[in-house]
């Protein structure tokens, strides 16, 4: 993060650095969404997807803090527990 914060003058082309894989990511779980829930609207895989990749990016910046260290690997399993509940929602579409 240091190396982020003191070069300031590259803030704007890493968020659209950000952005641009964001957004692939993004349609490849949309597309990933798809194959699980074909007859779910493109629209509801996309908004699914969206919330997905931001839960795991949020998850991130908890998952990798020094002061859960110790109890990294029950997050990450935590992590997948919630997104797995989350695209069986998909099934009630």
């Amino acid at each position: 993060f240091r190396a982020v914060w003191s070069n300031t003058q590259l803030i704007g082309e890493i968020a659209e650095d950000d952005l641009v894989l964001e957004r692939e990511i993004v349609g490849a779980t949309a597309a990933l969404l798809a194959s699980f829930a074909p007859d779910v609207d493109s629209k509801r895989l996309e908004t699914v997807a969206i919330v997905m990749v931001q839960t795991v990016s949020a998850g991130l910046f908890l998952i990798l803090r020094d002061d859960v260290a110790e109890r990294r690997a029950e997050l990450i399993e935590e992590l997948k527990r919630m997104l797995r509940a989350y695209a069986r929602t998909l099934a009630d579409d």
